[in-house]
Parts: structure tokens; C-alpha cells; sequence
């Protein structure tokens, strides 16, 4: 037994020192259309997908293997729900082919490899990837509870109406929420006292100016113009 994994909190990742914060992939798609090919072939090519298209992709939700819903009011199973760009917190981004959205279909991998492992078996039992495919992002955060740092990794696979996938380069961005962490945090903390002390100092000096004129301080005529600027600034 090793005693080392076995004393591991489920989340951390095999270096056993960054914690997996969330995993997840993400898919685009296009709805079917009929092909416009010659009458002769239209039995051979009944529906048709266009290239990728922003303001055009798929939004409907699905049952398991994109089984369209009975009612309005059935669920989706999961992996087959449209999450839009403000739920998936995503903006559109570009890769090598077009411009893909923040939202998609979302299925959410859990915090270890066994349940990721699981879940996207389902998936692909389920037919989650099919001819509508555009691309699937796969989008990782992870902490490293030492350094208080986090990274993101993403990762794209898209799918060419020609058949086959391009896999584009792998994004890793690594960043702090606390503005004041590291070699420089001292140095942005003077910096941002010094900011907000002149910021007090000149809002007290209008204060009393404004005070003490009224009105008259906000008349605009070439003496006192840059008065009324400052404010505004």
C-alpha cells in the first residue's frame, strides 16, 4: 500500500502539491440543415451542417445521445445542457479555425481522475460527440495552496467539416487575487497609499473650495473652467 497516496485529499493533482479546483469540457456545435446537393443525392446527404458560426450555433438542450426533449419543462441529461457565456463565466476567444463563443454544452469532470474517467465514459457511450461537433474545450483551474497562486489551462480540439481534428496549443496563465503577494507586493502597497493619499488630499481641497464659493465654483468662464474638469475627473 502506498501509504503517501493513500493520505492525499481527493482533489490534489499527482505532484500532490496543486489542488484541482474544477475540470471541465466544453462543447460547440451547429444544428442540421438540409444539404443542398443535387436531387440524385439527396438520399445519400439528407442534413448537412454549416461551418462554425458564432451567432448561429446550437442552443437547444438534449437528452442522452442529442435526443430531443418531450417538453419544455424535461430536464436535460447532463453534458446535453446550453449554458450561455454569463453562466459558464467564458468569453468568446479565437483559435486556429473561427470564433468560438463563452458557452456551450457543459460537462463538469469532478475533482478527481476516477470520476473524470467515469463521466466521460457516459459521454461517450452517450454519443456525445458527433457530426455536429465543432470544437470541445477543455478548461482546468488549479490552485497551489502554498504560493496562493492559481492557473488556468485550456485547451481546444477542433473538428474540420473535411473530416479529422486539430488540437491548438495548450494556454496556461497563472495569476494572484491578492494584488499584493510576492517580491512586489510591498512596493504596490506604497504605491497605492501614496495614490489614494493624494486623492484624499486634492478631494478635501475641493471640498472646502466648493464650500466656500457655491455656486460660483461651478461657473464656467475662462478663470474657473478647469474647475468644473477637475470635478468631472
Amino acid at each position: 500500500m502506498n501509504t503517501r497516496r493513500s493520505l492525499i485529499t481527493p482533489g490534489f493533482i499527482s505532484d500532490y502539491v496543486h489542488f484541482l479546483l474544477g475540470a471541465r469540457m466544453r462543447q460547440v456545435r451547429m444544428p442540421m440543415k438540409p444539404c443542398a446537393v443535387p436531387e440524385y443525392l439527396a438520399d445519400y446527404f439528407p442534413t448537412c451542417t454549416d461551418n462554425y458560426q458564432i451567432y448561429s450555433e446550437e442552443t437547444k438542450n438534449y437528452g442522452a445521445q442529442w435526443i430531443p426533449l418531450d417538453t419544455a419543462n424535461a430536464q436535460p441529461d447532463s453534458g446535453f445542457e446550453y449554458f450561455s457565456e454569463e453562466k459558464t463565466k467564458t468569453s468568446p476567444d479565437y483559435y486556429s479555425f473561427a470564433l468560438y463563443s463563452g458557452g456551450g454544452y457543459v460537462a463538469e469532470l469532478g475533482p478527481d481522475k476516477d470520476s473524470a474517467y467515469s463521466f466521460v465514459k457516459k459521454l461517450y457511450q452517450s454519443k456525445w460527440v458527433d457530426l455536429q461537433t465543432k470544437a470541445i474545450f477543455i478548461e482546468m483551474l488549479i490552485l497551489n495552496p502554498q504560493t496562493k497562486y492559481f492557473t488556468t489551462i485550456t485547451t481546444a480540439l477542433e473538428f474540420l467539416d473535411t473530416g479529422g481534428s486539430v488540437q491548438s496549443n495548450i494556454n496556461i496563465y497563472t495569476f494572484s487575487l491578492n494584488y499584493f503577494e510576492g517580491p512586489q507586493g510591498g512596493v504596490r502597497f506604497i504605491l497605492c497609499l501614496v495614490t489614494i493619499s493624494f486623492i484624499a488630499i486634492f478631494a478635501i481641497k475641493e471640498g472646502i473650495i466648493i464650500y466656500q464659493q457655491r455656486k460660483k465654483y461651478f461657473k464656467v468662464t475662462k478663470l474657473n473652467t478647469s474647475n468644473t474638469f477637475d470635478i468631472l475627473l
